[in-house]
């Protein structure tokens, strides 16, 4: 048994480095839209940094010219920061019977994406976000808050981006983090 579980981890390991690196291979994306941020609460590990994150209505606007999102047929990447990139693979969210809402949830996920809901509004270019993200690593904020971190949700070739200012209500050992809203960033888009 102990050489299945070292090998396991292994295995595992690499089909997780594997699944990264074949998302990001599909480029940065062309069409970069705006992610309008409302604040955002979740909680914090106050010894080693490791968060969760509840979103409940983040409002994207595509660019004019994008040719439209397929998110139950496109990978779906959740960057915030320069070192946070939680992939949902293509074909995990489901498409309702009207064609306008996409859902996903696994609350068996420790790290990564336990629960996304995207609806498209009355224009094709506006859509609503909904996430639930755990296993964040936001220890920076331990020693420096609040923090303004770009953040983007990418679904295929188009994305939306912001700043997004994370602070700490109660304190480095309070136990909660939150998304208080825009921060303005140096403009770089951290994820080539």
């Amino acid at each position: 048994m102990r050489k299945v579980l070292p090998m396991t981890f292994r295995l595992v390991a690499a089909l997780t480095l594997a699944l990264v690196s074949s998302a990001w291979a599909q480029g940065r994306p062309v069409f970069n839209g705006y992610l309008k941020i409302r604040p955002a609460g979740g909680s914090m590990n106050a010894k080693t940094g490791v968060s969760a994150l509840n979103i409940q209505r983040w409002t994207w606007t595509l660019r004019p010219e994008s040719n439209g999102l397929e998110p139950d047929l496109e990978p779906l990447i959740v960057g915030i920061g320069d070192t946070e990139r939680l992939v949902l693979p293509a074909g995990l969210l489901k498409r309702s019977k009207n064609g306008r809402k996409f859902i996903y949830r696994d609350r068996t996920v420790t790290r990564g994406v336990r629960s996304v809901r995207l609806w498209r509004g009355k224009s094709s270019t506006v859509w609503q976000v909904k996430l639930q993200l755990v296993g964040l690593d936001l220890s920076r904020l331990q020693f420096l808050f609040p923090d303004c971190l770009p953040t983007a949700v990418i679904v295929g070739d188009d994305d939306g981006f912001s700043g997004v200012e994370f602070d700490l209500p109660n304190g480095r050992y309070g136990g909660r983090v939150k998304a208080t809203g825009f921060c303005e960033t140096d403009g770089e888009w951290p994820w080539l």
